[in-house]
């Protein structure tokens, strides 16, 4: 037997560690032998030092037995394992000098079936620049025009996102820009916390008793998109496959599939619903054999895993109004949320201004199949709130149930207007189903105020009959006893290909008709929708038509209106690239987006997570509307390269920031570029310039590369000694490098 002198070094370096060891379940070291090792059936090691106890098991260290592809918990004990500590069968094969190890399923790899589609923090290095949108409309009414123009900058700044959202209004008679937003936020993965400066909102997710209010300050918090598993308690579904099998799971009628190889397995990322989710897990093995795991579980977003929580805290001056510069009192809030146990949450929340305190406490239960139950309560100065909610959604049928109650002077942030505006008392019933190719719901509101405003109550319903997949019926109505209003729509839509068809007809209480037809298509390579429609009311009818098509770098509609109701209008929405890789006009992007570049390379197509688009003349192009924090894959279509350029790979992966970009670069070459290296008597020559037809010539490290060199052509290189000339070779391949000889 053959064995290489790196190999028995490394054996030789073992051999200290293994002589002084001693097997876990008491047994004396009787020998050590040079052997190959299989572990259940796959070569890990031509030539491995082994270990051999006197009951007949080997042993190596624990990190040996990770590199062999074994992964051993914190129950085994020790430095060095043996075979039995583990369970492990050995062979002894004496023809090939091989032990062959049999390890149970447990101590395999983990297979993690569906992890690619979780959060990934790796980020790629991001883009310099600045996106800039915008997305402008006109419309042209009673002889009067009106215009607006909406504009977002977006940027990596500092680490962070930057974020600023502005637009500029002209009427006839008023012209006013107002800004929206303006937020810089930074993640921090490792903690799932983000940080906020700007415009922040200071919020309570776990209390319906405040409501939402935008500050001017700052923000910190967990946020649950920086998790790369879910928040609220769902089951880990997996197993471990002592052999080779296939598992399918089937999650409310959606199913996934995997091939296991032995060892542990589990499913990540599965599809599940608010509400009741019916699971079922069939693994089956090569021999035949079948398991099978059915259950139900319930699905709360508020509802945290035991052990789990979430936080938030804000403060600054509050913002009057949604637009323009106008910030008020100072305001500090806070919550925390924490799961008990994974049936029962607890939260809490409190909100200070001006001397006003609000003080929020919330329970949420979740009950499994029986569904969920919440409960909170809030103390503000004299007054106090609370409410408590039941739902159960399933899919065959939902039920939910609440209210809300407010006592004496209540105040909270969000409310300038005082506290006579909140409505003393909130009730709401409702109750859905679903049967066959009929579903509805039936819903009941009541709304109650202080003395200044009348009470509210009204009932809805709707009902919708899917007569075929063409063909669909739906019926709405609504009904307020107090004054005995009523509203009652129904309406049929048909499907034929990319067209569809829908009649309305509607007493509230005048009788309204409406038809419209709906349709999408490409043009000239241009994906385009369009929609016709015409209304009768008790004014007269109106007809109108709007169509809008999306460009390479631009959505664009536009529509108009004749009738009882005259009027034009027209949008367009865009955005435009400026920073790495020059001015790159693209499509407005809403989420993550990733500067590509194929140097010096126009008109090559890239795609990425279904987006497309098309390098400029700088061999620049921007594709938006990515999802950050996801891994991402940037496709080249080698065929739109020239003839004489080539890339290594046609497909690379990044992920982009979240709101943010990342910048990518395909490396191109051409046919006629070749590499060299000025060496002196077969030596590597120092050189301090070179040059080339009157040109210098970069060099680094030694090498240097010319686009297109000619056959017996010579470099001029200067070096410390003077000067010399060295002839080129054309003939060597692109991907080698030539030393060539200075004379």
């Amino acid at each position: 037997m053959k064995i290489n002198a790196t190999a028995f070094a490394v054996a030789l370096s073992l051999s200290f560690i293994l002589g002084v060891a001693t097997n876990a379940r008491g047994a004396d070291i009787s020998e050590t032998t040079l052997a190959a090792i299989d572990i259940n059936g796959k070569r890990v090691s031509t030539v491995e030092l082994v270990q051999l106890s006197s009951n007949g098991a080997i042993g190596f260290t624990r990190a040996r037995w990770q590199e062999f592809g074994v992964v051993l918990s914190s129950d085994v004990p020790g430095e060095v394992v043996y075979t039995l500590d583990i369970g492990a069968q050995v062979h002894f094969n004496g023809s090939t000098q091989t032990y062959e190890v049999s390890v149970p399923a447990k101590f395999l790899p983990n297979q993690d079936i569906g992890a690619s589609l979780g959060l990934s923090t790796e980020i790629t290095k991001p883009a310099k620049g600045v996106m800039l949108g915008y997305d402008v409309a006109v419309l042209q009414q009673e002889s009067q025009t009106f215009g607006s123009l909406g504009y977002d900058i977006q940027s990596d700044i500092l680490g962070g996102f930057l974020l600023y959202t502005a637009q500029f209004n002209v009427a006839p008679s008023s012209r006013q820009h107002s800004r929206a937003l303006t937020t810089w936020s930074k993640d921090f993965y490792q903690r799932r916390l983000q940080i906020q400066a700007g415009d922040v909102f200071a919020t309570n997710p776990y209390s319906n008793l405040v409501r939402t209010v935008n500050l001017a300050g700052v923000s910190i918090g967990t946020d649950r998109q920086l998790s790369g598993s879910p928040f609220y308690p769902v089951p880990v579904v997996g197993g471990v496959a002592d052999t080779r099998s296939t598992a399918e799971i089937i999650v409310n009628d959606r199913s996934a599939s995997a091939e296991l190889k032995p060892g542990p397995y589990q499913f990540s990322n599965l599809s599940y619903t608010t509400g009741l989710n019916d699971l079922s897990l069939v693994v089956r093995d090569e021999f035949g054999r079948e398991a099978r795991v059915v259950r139900s579980f319930y699905v709360l977003p508020n509802s945290l895993k035991g052990g789990l929580s979430e936080w938030g805290a804000q403060a600054g001056l509050v913002r009057e109004g949604s637009l323009g510069n106008e910030y008020g009192a100072f305001a500090a809030s806070a919550f925390y949320a924490r799961g008990l146990t994974d049936r029962w949450t607890v939260s809490g929340g409190i909100v200070r201004s001006q001397g006003e305190t609000n003080i929020q406490l919330g329970n949420t239960w979740n009950m499994g199949v029986g569904g969920a139950l919440s409960l909170s309560i809030a103390k503000s100065g004299s007054g106090s709130a609370a409410t408590v909610a039941y739902e159960r959604r399933s899919r065959a049928w939902s039920v939910h149930a609440s209210q809300t109650r407010v006592w004496g002077d209540y105040w909270q942030l969000s409310d300038p207007r005082g506290w006579s505006s909140i409505p003393m008392r909130t009730t709401t019933l409702g109750v859905g189903g679903f049967v066959g190719k009929v579903s509805g719901d039936l819903n009941y509101t009541e709304i109650l105020y202080q003395e200044e405003r009348a009470a509210r109550e009204y009932f809805t319903a709707r009902l919708r009959y899917r007569i075929s997949t063409s063909d669909e019926l739906s019926l709405y109505a609504r009904y307020e006893p107090a004054s005995s209003t009523k509203d009652v729509m129904l309406s049929w839509r048909h499907r034929w290909g990319t067209t569809t068809s829908i009649v309305i007809a509607r007493a509230a209480p005048d009788l309204t008709i409406n038809g419209q037809l709906n349709g999408r298509g490409v043009v000239a390579g241009v994906p385009v929708t369009w929609q016709a429609s015409n209304t009768d009311i008790g004014a007269g009818r109106t007809t109108y038509a709007s169509g809008s098509a999306q460009f390479k770098t631009a959505d664009v509609t536009a529509g108009a209106s004749v009738g009882a109701l005259p009027m034009g209008h027209a949008r367009a929405s865009g955005a435009v690239w400026i920073g790495e890789g020059g001015f790159v006009p693209t499509r407005r992007s809403y989420g993550s987006w990733a500067v590509v570049r194929v140097p010096g390379q126009s008109n090559v197509s890239l795609t990425a997570a279904g987006q497309r688009a098309i390098t400029n003349k700088n061999g620049t192009a921007v594709l938006t509307n990515l999802v950050g924090l996801h891994r991402n894959t940037a496709f080249l279509d080698q065929r739109t390269l020239p003839d004489d350029v080539l890339i290594e790979s046609g497909k690379l992966g990044f992920t982009a920031p979240r709101r943010g970009g990342a910048l990518i670069d395909f490396p191109t070459r051409n046919n006629t570029m070749r590499q060299y290296q000025i060496v002196r008597h077969g030596a590597p020559y120092a050189v301090d310039k070179l040059a080339y037809k009157g040109s210098d010539v970069r060099v680094s490290e030694g090498y240097f590369v010319l686009d297109n060199p000619e056959a017996n052509s010579v470099v001029v290189a200067v070096t410390p000694d003077g000067s010399c000339e060295a002839e080129l070779v054309v003939d060597a391949d692109l991907y080698s490098i030539s030393d060539i000889e200075c004379k």
